[in-house]
Order: structure tokens, then sequence, then C-alpha cells
């Protein structure tokens, strides 16, 4: 890498799930059932070039969100009355922008 790009990379996993069976009203929920709107996996990664001249700099980035296209939940909605409890998060979604800083 030069010293005008910047890369990153972070990964984690989770396995949550509930230890223990219990009642919700009339519905029992069995233990190891995974939690709700809990991501299994998450990986977060990007590249960034910036240049810093003497009075200010300018960075450019590129971003991908849910790169595999993938269906899951982005919110759960608690005590909901409509029984709508699950909103979908957006598909696969791209960023591209400038910064500027510049001294005032």
């Amino acid at each position: 890498m030069t010293p005008h790009w910047r890369g990153t990379l972070a990964a984690s996993r989770v396995d949550a799930r509930y230890s223990e069976t219990f009642k919700s009203g009339a519905t029992t929920i069995a233990s190891g059932n995974k939690l709700p709107g809990i991501p299994q996996h998450f990986v977060f990664s990007e590249l960034l070039w910036s240049s810093q001249a003497a009075k200010g700099s300018l960075t450019a980035y590129a971003r991908v969100d849910n790169l595999t296209d993938k269906r899951y939940v982005g919110s759960v909605i608690v005590n909901q009355a409509a029984s709508q409890f699950y909103e979908p998060a957006p598909g696969r979604n791209w960023t591209l922008g400038l910064r500027v800083v510049l001294p005032l």
C-alpha cells in the first residue's frame, strides 16, 4: 500500500441462541432457537484513498452493504399491536463519497 491508500477488514461470528425454554404469551420458545434480528456473521471491509495537501485533505471512499443481497431482519419492534414484529433490512446498496477538509 502507498501512503495514500488504507484498507480495513473485520469479521465476527455470533451464535446467539436461547439457553432455556420459556413461554411468551401462548407461544413456547424452545432452548436452542436463534435470537431473531441478530446476524450470525458480519464482515466489514473498506478501502480509502486520501491525499493531504498543506492546507487541507481529500478522501474518496466506496462502500457496499449486504454484498450477498441476503434477506434479513433489519429491526425488531417490541409490543407491536398489529403483529408486524420484524422490519426487513435493505438489500444490496452502494455508497460513494468524497470528503474535503479545508481550514477556515
